[in-house]
């Protein structure tokens, strides 16, 4: 059986690492899953200003249906592909 939560958190480290002068990957928590501690990831990118509008998209695996964090995850990518633009 392949480690589903293992493959999107890798993803999200190849994500992250494209651009990290525009990417910024936060560690928000750690959550205690069947004996693991998974992180809980944010990924800032734009303004730093509080002031500035903001938004946030939120994804994850559930049981066996990874569609959640796959359509954030491609979504994600999509816009970090767009930055260099």
């Amino acid at each position: 059986m392949i480690d589903t939560q293992a493959e999107e958190l890798e993803e999200l480290e190849q994500i992250a690492a494209t651009d990290r002068s525009r990417i910024e990957m936060r560690t928000l928590c750690r959550i205690p899953c069947a004996g693991k501690s998974l992180p809980l990831r944010a990924f800032f990118l734009g303004s730093a200003d509080p002031a500035a509008p903001a938004i946030g998209y939120f994804g994850g695996v559930h049981g066996l249906e990874r569609i959640g964090a796959d359509v954030v995850i491609a979504y994600l990518r999509s816009i970090v592909q767009r930055l260099r633009w």
